[in-house]
C-alpha cells in the first residue's frame, strides 16, 4: 500500500530508467490486514507497482510468503544478484533527444532466462 509517494510511478519508473538503476523489490505484505484485497478496498496498487518498476528496470520482485520467507527471499536475492550477466549495446541512433527507445532481448536458447530493461531514455547531454 502506497501511502507517501510524492511522484507517481510514470515519474519513478522514468527517473530509475534515466538513472540506469536496476530496481529490486521485496513484497512483504500481510493480505489479511486488508481485508483480503491487498489494499483498501483493492485500491491500494502497491503490487503493481512493484511490478511495474522492477521489471521495466530489468530488476524482479521477490514475495515473501509460506513457502517463501524472508530469509529464502534474501538468499534468492543475493543468487540471482551473483549469476548476472553485462551487455553492452551501441545504437544506430546516436541522437540524444531525451527521447525513450524501446529494447528486446531475446535468446535461442530454452533454457536460459532474459531479464533485462525494457529500454532506455536517449539522454541529453548536461
Amino acid at each position: 500500500m502506497d501511502l507517501g509517494s510524492r511522484v507517481k510511478i510514470d515519474k519513478a519508473v522514468e527517473a530509475a530508467q534515466k538513472a540506469d538503476a536496476v530496481i529490486y523489490s521485496i513484497d512483504y505484505s500481510d493480505p489479511g490486514f486488508y481485508g483480503g484485497f491487498g489494499g483498501f478496498g483493492g485500491f491500494g496498487g502497491g503490487d503493481s507497482a512493484l511490478n511495474r518498476i522492477s521489471n521495466e528496470t530489468g530488476g524482479h520482485v521477490f514475495k515473501v510468503d509460506r513457502r517463501h520467507p524472508l530469509d529464502q527471499v534474501f538468499r534468492d536475492l543475493q543468487e540471482e544478484m551473483r549469476s548476472q550477466y553485462s551487455i553492452g549495446y551501441t545504437p544506430i541512433n546516436d541522437v540524444k533527444d531525451g527521447s525513450y527507445r524501446k529494447l528486446e532481448l531475446k535468446t535461442t536458447r530454452k533454457d536460459l532466462k532474459v531479464q533485462a530493461r525494457k529500454g532506455y531514455y536517449a539522454v541529453k547531454p548536461s
